[in-house]
């Protein structure tokens, strides 16, 4: 689930460059799982 992903994410890769983006694209998949 997209739940599952964005906290490996957000536990992994809160300090990458690319993190803002790709978790703003991942909460968005997260509202429409809804």
């Amino acid at each position: 689930s997209a739940k599952v992903y964005y906290k490996l994410v957000v536990d992994e890769h809160r300090n990458s460059p690319w993190a803002s983006k790709a978790l703003t694209k991942i909460r968005e998949l997260s509202e429409k799982e809804k």
